[in-house]
Order: C-alpha cells, then structure tokens, then sequence
C-alpha cells in the first residue's frame, strides 16, 4: 500500500446508501397456481421478494372477472399473506434493500451483472417478463403497463432488454 492511498472503510467516507428505484408485482405459473412476487429495483441488483400463493381455481375465477377479479383478490388471501403484502408493500418506501431480503427467507437478489438477457412480451391484457441470468431463467407476467415496465428496465438493465 502506497502512502496517501485512503480506502472509504479507513478513511471515515462510505458508500451512498442502497436505494429502491421502482418495483412490479408479479406472478409465476406453478402447476396447482401461481406464486405472487413483488420484484423490486435498486442501482445495483434486482430483488425477489414473495407474497404469496393462489390455488388454481382462485386464479380461474379471477381470470374470467378481469378487472373485477383483482377487486376481490383480498378475499382469497390468508392472513399471513396479508400481512407480508403489507410488509412488502411498506418495503418500497420504508425498507432497505437488505431488510427486504431478510423478510422472507425465500427472498433473493439477483446483481445486474449476472443478467444475461431480459425479454418483454407484450400480450393484450398481460405482460410476460423473462428474465436470464448466468445460472437460471425466471420467467414472470405482470398486468402493470407495458410501457411502465419497459422504462423500468431499460432505466436498471439497459441494453439487456428485448422487447418483442
């Protein structure tokens, strides 16, 4: 080590505190329903974060109400759910990253160099979201507006993002 090298941990400076810089809800396809996730930006990674579970009649009768089904969504949670949504829902604007990640021992991140490709997929009612990483594929839809999950997207992924 030369002298005058000053490191940030021995020079009393520190990182910029990690902030969230948007989030979507969405769904993943099980075989008895769907698991309910809200994923959430930050500068530097994407995090996971679960909600909950729908059986597959739950999801059908949701289906065949559209925009009434999402009205009705809150009678078919259990209380633990209801509570962790509030929980994930409180997330965005009170908890850190970190604290997001050890809400649920489930909840994982994903940092933006492990990210290989990021494919949008614009259906009528829906948008699919497939997301490649060095190790996996995730694969996701969302009811949030197209152009609302683009800019989020490209504004963390940059050239990543495909859209088709």
């Amino acid at each position: 080590m030369r002298l005058g090298t000053c490191f940030p941990v021995f020079c009393g400076l520190s990182e910029p505190p990690e902030t969230i810089v948007g989030s979507i809800k969405v769904s993943v396809q099980l075989r008895s329903g769907a698991q309910l996730l809200q994923l959430f930006f930050t500068p530097r990674r994407l995090i996971l974060a679960h909600i909950g579970k729908r059986g597959a009649g739950e999801l059908t009768g949701m289906t065949l109400l559209g925009k009434w089904g999402a009205a009705l969504e809150g009678l078919f949670k259990s209380p633990g759910e209801a509570r962790k949504q509030r929980r994930v829902r409180r997330g965005f604007e009170e908890m850190s990253p970190d604290e997001i990640l050890k809400a649920d021992k489930d909840n994982f991140d994903i940092v933006y160099g492990d990210v290989v490709r990021v494919e949008l997929d614009k259906n009528p009612d829906l948008v699919g979201l497939m997301i490649l990483t060095k190790d996996d594929k995730y694969e996701f839809l969302t009811s949030r507006d197209f152009a609302d999950v683009s800019k989020l997207l490209q504004d963390t992924l940059g050239d990543k993002v495909e859209t088709r």
